[in-house]
């Protein structure tokens, strides 16, 4: 098994807004959902620097699967370069792919196949969060994970229930700002 050292390192020393407990919190969660879906990879919606990845990234490596960073950059972001330069000092490029696209567009045609682990961190705003996990929602196995970042938003908390109790999906809690369902049905 990897060791899971070096991806803590990499996250601390890579800046942005995501907590050291809310990564921990989706590492874990990544690797229950990916392990009990061998084969099946993950998807981050909103990825920015790619800190978020960076735990997401080496559960999947830990796992042998892959997950794709979906965000809304343009050719030659900068935003993009430097997502892809933080991911590759953290050793994931090789399990790591980036999607450039708008959330909702890229799950609509999603042509990647069912998913074990999505972790939705794009637009906080209510409609946003509606279509964005419609359009992803189907590609999650039963029994696996979503995971909503930055809950404790009002408009994103409001978003989030509603959609979660729409699906009929299982709460599994909360950590820092981020919280997480299991696909039911």
């Amino acid at each position: 098994m990897k060791s899971t050292i070096d991806w803590v390192r990499w996250f601390h020393e890579t800046p942005g807004l995501m907590a050291p407990e809310d990564a921990l919190f989706l590492h874990g969660l990544a690797l229950i959902a990916i392990s009990g879906h061998p084969g099946r990879g993950a998807a981050e919606l909103g990825t920015l620097h790619g800190k978020s990845a960076i735990a997401i990234g080496a559960a999947c490596d830990i796992c042998n699967v892959s997950l794709a960073c979906v965000d809304s950059w343009s050719y030659e972001d900068a935003e993009e370069k430097i997502a892809v330069r933080n991911i590759a000092q953290a050793g994931l490029s090789h399990c790591v792919n980036i999607v450039t696209g708008h959330i909702t567009t890229v799950g609509l045609n999603w042509k990647g196949g069912p998913l074990a682990f999505i972790f939705h961190d794009g637009c906080h705003q209510k409609p946003s969060i509606i279509n964005d996990t419609d359009s992803w929602w189907g590609w999650i196995e039963p029994g696996g994970i979503m995971a909503f970042h930055d809950v404790w938003k009002a408009e994103t908390n409001e978003g989030v229930i509603d959609r979660m109790a729409h699906y009929e999906a299982e709460y599994l809690g909360r950590v820092g700002v981020t919280a997480a369902y299991r696909k039911v049905k």
